[in-house]
């Protein structure tokens, strides 16, 4: 009878576990979104991405540098 019991696996999960799995998704979420903005970032400041050369086309006469 011992035997039996122990091997039912589809016991309810006590309350306090389930929150305690919860907790740690969104740890392991939150961290995930972190390491990927960190990447992101990084990357982001690679000098592949600076602006070489600008080109500025169309009508130009009215307008002046600061306003463009």
């Amino acid at each position: 009878m011992l035997a039996a019991h122990a091997i039912d696996t589809h016991q309810e999960m006590p309350q306090d576990i389930r929150w305690m799995n919860a907790a740690a998704l969104a740890l392991a979420v939150v961290l995930a979104l972190l390491v990927l903005s960190a990447a992101l970032s990084v990357l982001a400041r690679q000098p592949m991405f600076n602006i070489a050369r600008l080109t500025l086309e169309g009508d130009l006469q009215r307008n002046n540098l600061a306003t463009v």
